[in-house]
């Protein structure tokens, strides 16, 4: 039997003879994303549990006192050693920042600056992960501290727009003021953040 194809004529024999080579699929988008995360380490269940966290708390403009921050802490520990460099490093910087907030008393004004740090550290990991379409993350504006006005500022209706300047972090926290966070507090460029953690008068 002939067979007519674009190169001739083939008897049955030859046509059966030409191996049809299988092209192998494309691994489904959700597929690849999945492998990345896992190679990334950012599937780990404890490191889940400070992003939700932080999601669920933070969108009420703060952290409340009660939030289970030493959880958040172990979580972030045990998800470290299974990271990649690149999210090792934001996860190692969340960390710090929950000692920061447990090392301080809940509801003072330096425990809720550590809790917006702790927003912006999450942040970063969700960035740093490909997270994004997961997480919407909300770091808490600063409160300025409620002053009794003077006669002078209650015709005027202003408040004073930020902490005053000191000569030093030293002095600052003599003072009771501090931290100051890049990105979050006008103090910030005020003072030199030596280690470039972000960060400048910590206590």
């Amino acid at each position: 039997m002939l067979v007519i194809t674009a190169y001739g004529c083939l008897t049955r024999e030859q046509d059966d003879s030409r191996a049809v080579t299988a092209i192998p699929a494309e691994p489904a988008p959700s597929e690849t994303t999945t492998a990345a995360l896992l190679a990334a380490g950012c599937s780990d269940p404890g490191l889940l549990t400070f992003l939700d966290g932080v999601q669920e708390h933070a969108a009420t403009g703060t952290l409340d006192p009660d939030v289970a921050a030493l959880d958040w802490h172990t979580g972030l520990l045990q998800a470290a050693s299974g990271t990649s460099p690149e999210v090792r490093e934001r996860v190692d910087a969340a960390t710090r920042t929950v000692e920061a907030y447990l090392a301080t008393e809940t509801g003072t004004a330096t425990a809720r600056a550590h809790g917006r740090a702790i927003a912006r550290a999450a942040v970063k990991v969700v960035e740093a992960c490909g997270l994004e379409a997961d997480y919407d993350i909300t770091v808490p504006k600063k409160a300025k501290p409620r002053r009794s006005p003077t006669p002078e500022a209650e015709r005027s209706s202003e408040r004073p727009a930020a902490d005053p300047r000191f000569g030093s972090c030293a002095a600052a926290n003599r003072a009771g003021h501090g931290p100051y966070y890049r990105g979050a507090d006008v103090e910030y460029g005020w003072y030199e953040d030596r280690d470039g953690d972000g960060t400048v008068c910590e206590r």
